[in-house]
């Protein structure tokens, strides 16, 4: 009976999309299960109960990739070499992930960027 639940507040009996699939079908346990709920509940209303799908993380640095960054470094730091020798020692011991967060802290207007688009005209 996990698949039903009784809302007293709002006077409805909730049950799951695929419990109302298998309700659906005449003289199966789940509509013989349903049908003494709601004998039990005359007032109440039968409510399909849908789970929100969660919003998928945008990476709004997909594409930043190791070119990117090396030639956003020579165009836009006037201590380009200390910098540039710095990111390649990086990217040599390293991993991309903690290149890119080293990347972000030196260059904090990636940090305040929302989208993609963002970030390609900070560049």
């Amino acid at each position: 009976m996990s698949n039903i639940r009784i809302n007293f507040n709002n006077h409805t009996i909730e049950i799951t999309k695929s419990f109302e699939k298998a309700a659906s079908r005449f003289g199966s346990d789940s509509y013989k299960e349903l049908n003494a709920v709601r004998k039990e509940f005359p007032g109440f209303e039968v409510v399909t109960k849908t789970v929100a799908k969660k919003a998928r993380k945008v990476n709004t640095f997909k594409g930043m990739d190791y070119n990117f960054m090396e030639s956003y470094i020579a165009k836009h730091d006037n201590e380009a070499e200390d910098i540039l020798n710095k990111f390649l020692d990086l990217k040599k011991k390293e991993t991309f992930f903690e290149v890119k967060q080293w990347f972000i802290k030196t260059y904090p207007v990636f940090k305040n960027c929302k989208t993609r688009a963002d970030w390609i005209l900070a560049a």
